[in-house]
């Protein structure tokens, strides 16, 4: 049986499939592209490769277990960077030959991609990041008309969350897209009794993230121990603004990054976790939370409604009133904080375990190949 060629464009990846951390752009979408092609290469009916940062090394080709890794892309953008970018990409592509390919969260590789694809007959699978995506507001930009294009030039779409498939049949070609909710995964094991000290946040210095109430949350509770990692965005000078605000609260950690093999310590650690984004995907984060049986404090993102219909957590309606009141309630009432611990592991592991989603993946796959 021939194997199904898959290409997966984990644009800045590499230090996922290197552990050598020279790059603090990982997100969430890194992560599960790394996540879901370490899965999917143990099967051999695929050949997994992946087009990843060049990190200015020589050589442009390495393996990582049974995955091949071209190391191409650009981790500056310059002008300079992007036609090299362009060139290579094209050229590389020609050379894997994928069947398949596939790339997650709105960048100039979107459009590369369909365009790829457009003009070799392969077929190409977006798979949302974040509402963002497609809500629309970005798709008014000049990159993003772009982006608009491409997505309605996909041969199938991913996305997270029912939510996501709705607002996006609003604004696009509906009738040609097809298009497949798969949720993010992760590996899952039964997480031991714990002693849990910590409430945290994590995620990217950006300002949709709203770090800052993180602060604010972390002054009302001063016996308490608050832990902030916060890696740098592209809004660098945001970044360093809540750096030096959080290295002036006492009961605050703040932590600038943490490699991906470490960071499950910090949810094992966690009694609480708080989000204080005004918009996500699914964010990994919150199945990190959970599936180490820790409960989630939304101020607003509320995917599919997940947090309230499995008892995951509260959401606070975007008020910071509710944020600071369902914190107290969770510190204080030891009943109810079993039970919601409980919720969140057992959805998490239905729901999010890699190897379910992977198995929705490879049957997406075998479908589009037949």
């Amino acid at each position: 049986m021939t194997k199904i060629k898959i290409c997966f464009i984990n644009h800045f990846g590499y230090s996922l499939y290197s552990n050598n951390y020279k790059d603090q752009r990982i997100g969430g979408a890194e992560v599960q592209l790394y996540l879901l092609s370490k899965e999917i290469s143990k099967d051999n009916r695929f050949c997994v490769n992946v087009i990843t940062d060049a990190y200015g090394e020589k050589q442009k080709m390495e393996s990582f277990n049974d995955i091949k890794l071209f190391k191409i892309l650009p981790t500056e953008r310059t002008l300079f960077n992007t036609i090299k970018g362009f060139i290579l990409f094209f050229k590389f592509l020609i050379k894997i030959n994928p069947d398949i390919i596939i790339q997650r969260a709105v960048s100039h590789t979107s459009w590369m991609c369909a365009l790829y694809a457009k003009v070799f007959g392969k077929k190409f699978i977006y798979s949302i990041a974040n509402d963002y995506d497609v809500n629309g507001e970005f798709a008014q930009t000049i990159v993003g008309k772009l982006y608009s294009i491409a997505l309605n030039h996909t041969y199938h779409i991913v996305s997270q969350s029912l939510k996501q498939k709705m607002i996006l049949k609003k604004w696009s070609d509906s009738k040609k897209l097809k298009i497949s909710v798969i949720k993010s995964g992760y590996p899952f094991s039964r997480p031991k009794t714990h002693n849990k000290r910590s409430i945290l946040w994590v995620g990217r210095g950006e300002p949709h993230k709203r770090p800052e109430i993180f602060l604010r949350l972390a002054k009302r509770f001063p016996k308490q121990i608050f832990i902030m990692i916060c890696n740098k965005s592209y809004d660098v000078q945001n970044w360093k603004k809540i750096r030096k605000k959080a290295r002036s609260i006492s009961n605050l950690k703040f932590f600038p990054l943490i490699k991906f093999e470490n960071i499950n310590v910090f949810f094992k650690d966690s009694k609480i976790f708080i989000n204080t984004s005004n918009y996500e995907g699914f964010p990994n984060t919150f199945i990190q939370a959970l599936k180490n049986q820790t409960p989630i404090i939304s101020l607003k993102a509320n995917p599919d409604g997940f947090i309230t219909k499995y008892d995951c957590g509260f959401v606070c309606d975007d008020n910071f009133n509710k944020l600071v009141e369902n914190s107290v309630l969770l510190l204080t009432n030891q009943n109810l904080y079993g039970k919601i611990s409980q919720n969140a592991f057992k959805y998490a592991k239905e729901h999010h375990d890699i190897e379910k989603v992977a198995l929705k993946w490879k049957k997406l796959f075998l479908e589009i190949m037949n």
